[in-house]
């Protein structure tokens, strides 16, 4: 009966292992939003040049107060960063960067949307993607998958920018961009090691326990 209940908890043990690993996936484990997961207002937000933890995560950049109505939203299905349309005042833009640093070489992949609110974004530059170690990819406008190899301790980001908007150019135009991004999934270490390590001792303990019960009978 002991034995039983060695190989149960063993069992149960292992298991927990694995359901921690697979809770990588979305905004979790090593690359969690949390505690600092929420929505965030304008209030909320900091302005001109900053940086500040969200969760693992890095959010960096310059917000500038003309955007009024810019939000952020961060939890672990979802990770959203809005601009808002700027007031049309001033040459003002808004660069965005929220960063990680991977934990494990592999694939890592998401989903997402882009949306660029002014019909004129070519002329304001307003721009979505993500980037490795510096090197920016372009995200276009509406949906998409991305799935992506990346190495272990290599620098990844999501990245957004709005502005400058023109009030006095024909046509004037106006900035605002949004990154949508879910099912989010990045390689984290295996928990191989640590399975083993379990599986040996469980080994000798069980095997410990069938000598006492031979013995016993005997």
């Amino acid at each position: 009966m002991r034995v039983y209940r060695f190989t149960f908890l063993v069992v149960a043990i292992l298991t927990l292992i694995l359901s921690e690993h697979r809770a990588s996936a979305d905004f979790s484990g090593l690359y969690t939003f949390a505690p600092d997961d929420g929505l965030y207002t304008p209030s909320r937000l900091p302005t001109g040049s900053f940086t500040m933890s969200v969760g693992t995560w890095t959010l960096s950049g310059t917000i500038s107060p003309n955007w009024e109505n810019g939000y952020m939203i961060a939890q672990t299905s979802e990770f959203r960063f809005d601009t808002g349309p700027a007031k049309m005042d001033g040459n003002f833009f808004e660069e965005i960067s929220l960063t990680h640093t991977i934990a494990a070489s592999g694939i890592l992949s998401f989903d997402y949307s882009v949306s660029l609110g002014s019909p004129y974004s070519p002329s304001s530059g307003d721009v979505a993607g993500y980037k490795i170690n510096g090197q920016l990819t372009v995200l276009p406008a509406g949906t998409g998958t991305v799935s992506v190899a990346v190495n272990q301790d290599d620098l990844f980001g999501f990245y957004l920018y709005a502005g400058p908007e023109c009030a006095t150019c024909q046509p004037a135009w106006g900035s605002q961009s949004m990154l949508d991004v879910t099912n989010f999934s990045a390689p984290v270490p295996e928990p191989a090691t640590t399975i083993f390590l379990l599986c040996g001792g469980a080994g000798v303990a069980l095997n410990r326990a069938r000598y006492r019960s031979c013995d016993r009978r005997d």
